[in-house]
C-alpha cells in the first residue's frame, strides 16, 4: 500500500484572524495595487512570518508589523518562493509570541490573462466594441495571486474589502456595500460588510460594465443576476431558480441562507462552469442565462442545475469547509447529489432522477472502470495537486454514492444527519469521518464501516446472480472496463436490493459471496436487482434471469424506467468488458426496448450504438449498423414524430432530438429530406430550438460541401 501522503502547509507560529484589503483595479494597464491588514494571533517567538504568495511584489518598506497601539517590528528582508508558492517575512526582532499583531503588507500585481486569481476577461459588447471586466477565480489555490495570504481551506478568517475601479462601472463582492466614496480621476472606492469566517478561496471581487434584475427570497435575501450590458432579460430563468432553490435549502438544511444577499454573475472568459464564491457567485455565460426564445430545454436544465449545485455550496462547502483538498468529494460530491434533489423540486416534469442515472451515475461508472482512476479520498499533498482532483470521480462518484447512501439510511435519517453535520461543524472545517459520524448517529447504522471502501478504494464491483430453489446466488469482483478477470482481494459493503413480483426485499452482501432467500417468489417471477439503479455497481443476470426480465418488461410490467436504464447501461458495459455477447446485447435492445419511449434510456442505448460503430468501422458493417438503428429508431420516430405534441412529457424534445440526430447519421432518407427541408424554409420558419442541434447536424453530414456552405452563410447572417 502506497505511503499516506500528508499535506505540506504553512507554518503555524502566527494564525490569521482578520484581513482588511483595499484594491486599486487598473483596467488600462491590467495592473493593481493592493493593500491588506492581517490580524494574527502569535503562538511562538519566530522572527519570521510565511504566508502564500504568487505573481506578487513587495518592498521591505511595505511590510511591518504592528503590536498593540504603540510598538512597531520593520522587516529586514523577504524571500519569495516561487516554486513553494510564498513569501517569507523576516523582522528585525522576534515576534512577541502570545500577542495579538497586524501584519501591514503593501503589494503590486497584474491583472492577468490566465482565468486564475484576480483576472481579466475580455468580451465584445452588443455594439461590437471591445470591453474588459475584472474578476477572481481562487479555487482551489489562486488567492495567493490576488494577496498574500494564508491559502488553506482550514485557515478561515473574516475579509473586509474595499476596491477603486472606475466611476462608470460595477463593484461586486462577497457581501453587501457599506458606502461609496469619490476618490476623483473619475474614480470610486467601494467598501464593503465584513465576510462570515471563510477560506480564502472564496474571496471574491467583480469589476465591470453589467446591468442586472433583482428578486428576493421567501426570507427576504436579496437577489440578483448581473449580465453584460444589454443582456440583462437572458438572467430571469436564472434569478427564479435561484430565488426558489434558495428557499428549498433553508428548509432543507433547517439552516438560513447564511449572508444577506446573492450575486450570481456571468463571465465571458470562465475557465470552469461555475464557482461558488459566498455570496458572489461566478459562471459562465452559458450555465447562467437563457435567451427564452431560442434556447432548447438542455440548456434550461443546465442553467437549472449549475445553479442549484453553486447555491449548495453556501452551506454546503461554505459555511461547512473540508479540512483540507483530499476531502473534495464532501464539497462537491454532495453539491452535485443535492443540486439535483432541488432540481427536481422545482421541476418535477423532467425526471431529473432519471436523466442523473442516465449521465451522473453512468458518466462515474465508465470513469472508474479504468485501472487509471482514483478513489473519491485522495491524499493530496501539495497545492500543485489539488486540480488534478476535480474530476468526474470527485463530483460524480460522489454524488452517485450520496444517492446510495440515501436509500441505504432513508430519506429522513439522511437529512437530519446532514442537518447535524451542518449544525455542529458551521463557520468550520469537517472531514468525511465527521459527516459519517453525523450520519450513524442519525440512522443507528455503522456508516464509516458501510462506505469506508466505497470512498476509499478504487473502483467498484459487478455482481453476479443466479437463482437456485428460490434463493439469490449472489457473487461480487471489481468490475473492469478491459475485463481483466484478476483475482484481487477486494470486496465491497453492496445494498442488494431485489424486488419480484412480490415486492422488494433489501439484503447486505458484504463478503465475496452470499446466497439470499427470497419470500413468496412467485414461479416464473422476474427477479430485479438494485431497483430504480441506486446502489453504485452492475449486475450480471445469469441468461434464465435475464430472459425472465426481458419477457417482464415487454409484457408491460411494472419495471420502472430507471430499472430499464439500468439494464440496458449494465449490458453495453458487460458486453464492453466481453461478460456478455455483443450480439446478445444487440438483440436485446431490439427485442426489449422496441417499444421503449424515454429519453434517457435511449441516451444510453444510442451511445452504446456510436461506441459499437466506432470498434467495428469497416464499410460492410457501417451498413449493417446503419440498416439496424434505422430498423430500431423508425417505430420511436414515427410515435414522435416532427412536431410536439400537445400533453407530451418534458424530456419527448430531447429525445425526438436525438432519434433525428441518430437516424440522420444513419442515413434514414425521410429524416434528411425533412431535415433539409426546413433548413430551406428555416427564414421564413425558423428550426425549433429543440431540433436545431439535429436538423443542422444531418443537414451538413448527408449534404456534402454545399450544405456546409449553406450553414456558414446562416451563421454569418
Amino acid at each position: 500500500m502506497a505511503e499516506k501522503k500528508v499535506p505540506v502547509l504553512l507554518p503555524t507560529n502566527v494564525v490569521p484572524e482578520a484581513y482588511k484589503l483595499d484594491v486599486d483595479i487598473d483596467l488600462e494597464k491590467f495592473t493593481f495595487v493592493g493593500h491588506v491588514d492581517i490580524d494574527l494571533q502569535i503562538n511562538d517567538a519566530n522572527p519570521s512570518i510565511t504566508l502564500h504568495s504568487l505573481d506578487l511584489t513587495y518592498s521591505n518598506e511595505g511590510v511591518h508589523l504592528a503590536v498593540g497601539d504603540a510598538k512597531t517590528i520593520a522587516v529586514t528582508d523577504h524571500v519569495v518562493n516561487r516554486d513553494e508558492e510564498t513569501v517569507t517575512f523576516t523582522f528585525a526582532s522576534a515576534l512577541p509570541a502570545g500577542e495579538r499583531a497586524t501584519l501591514h503588507v503593501d503589494y503590486n500585481g497584474d491583472i492577468n490573462d490566465k482565468m486564475v486569481g484576480l483576472y481579466r476577461s475580455q468580451y465584445k459588447n452588443l455594439q461590437g466594441e471591445k470591453k474588459y471586466c475584472a474578476c477572481t477565480q481562487m479555487e482551489p489555490t489562486d488567492a495567493r495571486r490576488a494577496l498574500p495570504c494564508y491559502d488553506e481551506p482550514a485557515r478561515k478568517a473574516t475579509f473586509e474589502v474595499s476596491v477603486k475601479h472606475p466611476a462608470h462601472m460595477v463593484a461586486l463582492s462577497n457581501m453587501p456595500s457599506t458606502g461609496v466614496e469619490d476618490v476623483g480621476n473619475g474614480r470610486l472606492r467601494t467598501t464593503y460588510e465584513k465576510t462570515p469566517k471563510m477560506s480564502s478561496y472564496l474571496l471574491a471581487l467583480v469589476v465591470g460594465e453589467f446591468d442586472s434584475v433583482e428578486g428576493e427570497t421567501a426570507a427576504g435575501v436579496k437577489v440578483r443576476v448581473f449580465t453584460e450590458k444589454g443582456k440583462q432579460e437572458q438572467g430571469k430563468f436564472a434569478l427564479m431558480v435561484a430565488c426558489k432553490t434558495l428557499d428549498f435549502y433553508t428548509e432543507y438544511f433547517d439552516i438560513g441562507y447564511p449572508l444577506p444577499k446573492s450575486d450570481m454573475v456571468a463571465i465571458s472568459d470562465f475557465s470552469a462552469g461555475a464557482m461558488e464564491n459566498w455570496g458572489l457567485i461566478t459562471y459562465r455565460e452559458t450555465a447562467l442565462l437563457i435567451d427564452e426564445a431560442n434556447s432548447p430545454l438542455a440548456n434550461r436544465q443546465r442553467v437549472a442545475y449549475v445553479v442549484a449545485h453553486e447555491l449548495a455550496h453556501q452551506w454546503f462547502g461554505n459555511l461547512v469547509t473540508m479540512e483540507w483538498w483530499g476531502d473534495l468529494w464532501l464539497n462537491e460530491g454532495f453539491a452535485t447529489w443535492v443540486g439535483n434533489l432541488a432540481v427536481n423540486h422545482l421541476f418535477p416534469e423532467w425526471d431529473i432522477w432519471i436523466s442523473f442515472a442516465a449521465s451522473t451515475v453512468a458518466h462515474a461508472m465508465g470513469l472508474d472502470a479504468l485501472e487509471s482512476s482514483h478513489p473519491i479520498e485522495v491524499d493530496v499533498a501539495r497545492s500543485a495537486e489539488v486540480n488534478e482532483i476535480f474530476d468526474a470521480i470527485s463530483y460524480h462518484k460522489g454524488a452517485s454514492l450520496i444517492r446510495m447512501l440515501v436509500a441505504h439510511v432513508g430519506e429522513d435519517n439522511f437529512r437530519n444527519g446532514m442537518r447535524a453535520y451542518l449544525k455542529k461543524h458551521k463557520y468550520g472545517n469537517a472531514a468525511t469521518k465527521d459527516l459519517w459520524e453525523a450520519q450513524s448517529e442519525a440512522s443507528g447504522l455503522d456508516i464509516h464501516k458501510f462506505m469506508y471502501k466505497w470512498t476509499r478504494m478504487t473502483g467498484y464491483p459487478y455482481v453476479r446472480v443466479s437463482l437456485e430453489n428460490n434463493s439469490l446466488k449472489a457473487n461480487q469482483k471489481r468490475f473492469l472496463r478491459s475485463g481483466e478477470n484478476r483475482e484481487e482481494d477486494l470486496s465491497w459493503a453492496i445494498p442488494l436490493h431485489v424486488t419480484t413480483s412480490s415486492g422488494t426485499q433489501k439484503f447486505l452482501l458484504s463478503e465475496f459471496e452470499g446466497s439470499f432467500a427470497l419470500e413468496n417468489l412467485e414461479k416464473d417471477s422476474y427477479v430485479l436487482v438494485n431497483p430504480d439503479y441506486l446502489g453504485f455497481y452492475r449486475t450480471l443476470y445469469s441468461a434464465p434471469l435475464l430472459e425472465r426480465l426481458g419477457q417482464a418488461i415487454k409484457a408491460g410490467s411494472t419495471i420502472s424506467t430507471l430499472d430499464r436504464l439500468g439494464l440496458a447501461n449494465d449490458m453495453v458495459a458487460l458486453a464492453r468488458a466481453g461478460h456478455v455477447s455483443t450480439v446478445d446485447a444487440l438483440q436485446m435492445f431490439r427485442e426489449v426496448f422496441s417499444a421503449e419511449r424515454e429519453q434517457p434510456v435511449w441516451d444510453i442505448i444510442l451511445g452504446a450504438l456510436q461506441g459499437i460503430r466506432t470498434v467495428f468501422g469497416t464499410e460492410a458493417n457501417e451498413v449493417a449498423m446503419n440498416n439496424y438503428i434505422r430498423d430500431l429508431l423508425r417505430p420511436v420516430f414515427g410515435h414522435l414524430g416532427w412536431e410536439a405534441q400537445d400533453g407530451e412529457p418534458a424530456l419527448a424534445s430531447l429525445l425526438r432530438s436525438s432519434v433525428i440526430n441518430s437516424l440522420g447519421k444513419a442515413g434514414d432518407e425521410e429524416v434528411v429530406a425533412g431535415c433539409s427541408s426546413r433548413i430551406e424554409v428555416s427564414a421564413q420558419t425558423p428550426v425549433s430550438p429543440d431540433l436545431k442541434n439535429a436538423v443542422y447536424q444531418t443537414f451538413v453530414s448527408n449534404g456534402g460541401a454545399p450544405a456546409f456552405e449553406r450553414m456558414l452563410e446562416m451563421y454569418r447572417n
